[in-house]
């Protein structure tokens, strides 16, 4: 769970982003579009069921430490499930619509932005997909081989991801990366300043 409070970025989820497939293939061979029709409600019962189990299940689990990056309290008790599918169906069980910063839940997105302008092959050659092996921030990461290359979604390979996104101005770039999360989340984005100058001192000092 992560800060919440004015200005924070929502996704819709709060914990935990899924996307999954369900066919009326699952069914069986039923035939007809109205019988087709009950196996997708019939579907979308069961996926509602199963997230409130799940929610009843762990929403009592208090281990850790709940990761703030900015100066507001953070609730450690908030937790939510989103999950939408292919076919675009939403479900939302607990707090899935309280904000927070989305952080490095950013990095598939900008890399999904450079990857379409780039293609795959730039993109390994530049930024690459080696595993560190290594615990989340880690500040070794880019000393662990000889090779340069990391992988998008560790802070090294974000940043090369990012500097990889076509446009003549950097406000030009930026404004690719935030129409593109806009274009996701279906709404625009606000840009959290407070949580940009702790992380930016959290690199800077790696």
């Amino acid at each position: 769970m992560n800060d919440r409070g004015p200005g924070n970025v929502s996704f819709r989820l709060l914990a935990i982003a899924v996307v999954l497939f369900f066919s009326a293939r699952s069914t069986g061979a039923i035939e007809g579009a109205g019988r087709q029709a009950v196996a997708t409600a019939l579907d979308e019962a069961q996926v509602e069921q199963t997230l409130s189990e799940l929610h009843d299940r762990y929403r009592g689990l208090d281990d850790g430490e709940v990761y703030r990056s900015g100066s507001e309290p953070v609730d450690p008790d908030l937790f939510g499930i989103a999950v939408t599918t292919v076919d675009g169906l939403a479900y939302e069980v607990g707090d899935a619509n309280v904000p927070f910063p989305i952080q490095s839940i950013a990095k598939p997105f900008v890399f999904g932005l450079a990857l379409a302008d780039h293609g795959p092959e730039i993109m390994l050659e530049k930024v690459g997909v080696n595993a560190t092996g290594l615990p989340y921030n880690s500040i070794i990461a880019s000393n662990v081989r000889a090779q340069s290359l990391q992988n998008p979604m560790v802070s090294a390979g974000a940043l090369a991801t990012a500097s990889l996104v076509k446009g003549s101005t950097e406000e030009e770039k930026w404004d690719r990366v935030r129409l593109t999360f806009a274009h996701y989340a279906g709404h625009e984005l606000p840009f959290n300043e407070a949580v940009y100058e702790i992380l930016s001192k959290v690199v800077c000092d790696a």
